[in-house]
């Protein structure tokens, strides 16, 4: 069973064809500002982390003419592009220091530091996943009537009961559930589609 978080396959073949720009506005929007908000969180400056996202981008758009699909034997896309993410941080932040080389125990100490430890790539995870469901969330709700999304975010983000939810939209029981179901079933559509198949 594969992981419905990981790259859709098919993008990855589209997005090989530099010509097809389609395939990289899609590309370019579903990745972008989840590198600008990896790098965020790792202390760059919002305009920094918007260069270094394009610095990625471009890294990956000289790369994936030659990219070879292989989850099982070579990698997740999403591995390959956090290992890319994580050490333009790491040269972003060691240029932001600019301090003088060593030698010997510094170049041991810096070359550590472009290894990601299991904790920055499970923060990696966590904001792809987060922001695939944000992604799908906006999809849905230009999909969706005003009364279903709300009865949605009203459940599932405040916290709210079917029975509070019909009274504040002037709707039944059955209905909010009906609504929240309806949406829910559309997000995890959304994200199927933009994870692997």
């Amino acid at each position: 069973m594969s992981d419905p978080w990981d790259t859709r396959q098919s993008l990855l073949l589209r997005v090989r064809d530099q010509a097809d720009q389609d395939a990289w506005a899609e590309f370019d929007r579903l990745y972008r500002q989840l590198i600008i908000a990896v790098a965020r969180k790792r202390g760059l400056q919002a305009e920094d982390a918007d260069n270094l996202a394009q610095d990625v981008l471009f890294k990956v758009t000289k790369a994936m003419p030659r990219f070879e699909y292989d989850p099982k034997g070579k990698g997740r896309f999403r591995s390959w592009l956090f290992t890319i993410t994580y050490r333009e941080i790491v040269s972003h932040q060691r240029k932001q220091k600019r301090q003088p080389k060593g030698s010997g125990s510094d170049d041991v100490q810096e070359m550590l530091l472009e290894q990601p430890s299991r904790e920055h790539e499970d923060e990696w995870d966590h904001e792809f996943r987060q922001h695939l469901f944000l992604a799908a969330l906006k999809k849905v709700k230009e999909e969706v009537s005003a009364v279903q999304y709300d009865a949605f975010c009203l459940a599932m983000i405040d916290g709210k009961t079917n029975n509070e939810i019909a009274e504040a939209l002037g709707i039944n029981y059955q209905q909010v559930a009906n609504h929240k179901h309806r949406v829910l079933q559309r997000i995890c559509d959304h994200v199927r589609y933009m994870g692997e198949e």
